[in-house]
């Protein structure tokens, strides 16, 4: 009975051993995928969502139909988009009307 119970321990042990290994080695990988997004993201393109959604941001001066639209709430109600007050942005409806070109501020 004691041998049993001797190696039904071991077993144990091994087991727990085991789960500890994979979890260290699970966390070590999970840290340096963070590492490495934290080093890549200068290199990495930033988002536009102004050009990508049409969410575009006021104060911005953007380029459609060869007209250039500063985006401001007037210029945003003039065009029949939605202007998101707290935020301060505005959302172009249609995508054929969404700006090709973006002239920062």
């Amino acid at each position: 009975m004691k041998n049993i119970l001797k190696n039904i321990l071991i077993i144990v042990k091994a087991i727990s051993i085991t789960f500890v290994i994979i979890f260290a080695g699970l966390l070590i990988f999970l840290i340096l995928l963070a590492l490495l997004a934290i080093i890549l993201s200068p290199i990495l393109p930033k988002s536009d969502y102004c050009l990508e959604d049409g969410d575009c941001k006021a104060g911005r001066i953007i380029i459609i139909n060869n007209k250039e639209i500063l985006i401001d709430k007037n210029s945003c109600i003039e065009n029949h988009w939605d202007w998101h007050e707290k935020s301060q942005y505005c959302k172009i409806k249609n995508m054929k009307f969404y700006p090709k070109e973006i002239i920062y501020e």
